[in-house]
């Protein structure tokens, strides 16, 4: 471990590239001058990549600091550190936020205005009353059939 040393990821920044520390450390540095920590792991038989921060605000050292608190996790704690990620983000973002993304996201797909409003104001009705306000990460599946229940006997079609 530690093949690369500061001079070298400092001459680096200037040269895209792929940059092996040792030990799954990686400094990606990308032709628009962006540059990146990744830590290549493996968990449960699945390899992905983890991101560790910009190179221009984390020093090597950092960075292998903070590989090495990151295999510690995984091996010794069997900790997912992506799935744990991700349940974060999940639970930055509540039902409504995340559906008015949505709808925004895909103005353009709607038959009509008419539609995309009868949508929305659909979810005002019977969903935001219940989950409106829990974190995506948090909804379970029965959370959403409490909340559809009443509707979706009454009247199918907007259950669906």
């Amino acid at each position: 471990m530690g093949k690369l040393t500061a001079n070298e990821v400092k001459a680096a920044l200037g040269k895209p590239g792929t940059y092996q520390d040792g030990d799954g450390l990686i400094l990606k540095v990308d032709r628009r001058g962006g540059a990146a920590w990744r830590l290549r792991i493996q968990h449960q038989g699945k390899r992905s990549d983890i991101g560790l921060g910009s190179a221009k605000l984390v020093s090597l050292a950092s960075a292998r600091a903070k590989a090495a608190e990151a295999r510690k996790a995984i091996r010794e704690d069997g900790r997912d550190l992506l799935a744990e990620k991700r349940k974060t983000k999940a639970a930055a973002v509540t039902f409504r936020e995340a559906a008015l993304a949505l709808h925004k996201a895909r103005e353009h797909q709607w038959a009509s205005s008419k539609h995309g409003s009868q949508w929305l104001a659909t979810l005002e009705t019977y969903a935001f009353p219940t989950l409106g306000k829990k974190p995506v990460g948090d909804i379970t599946a029965g959370d959403i059939i409490a909340a559809i229940a009443e509707v979706w006997t009454a009247k199918p079609e907007t259950g669906r």
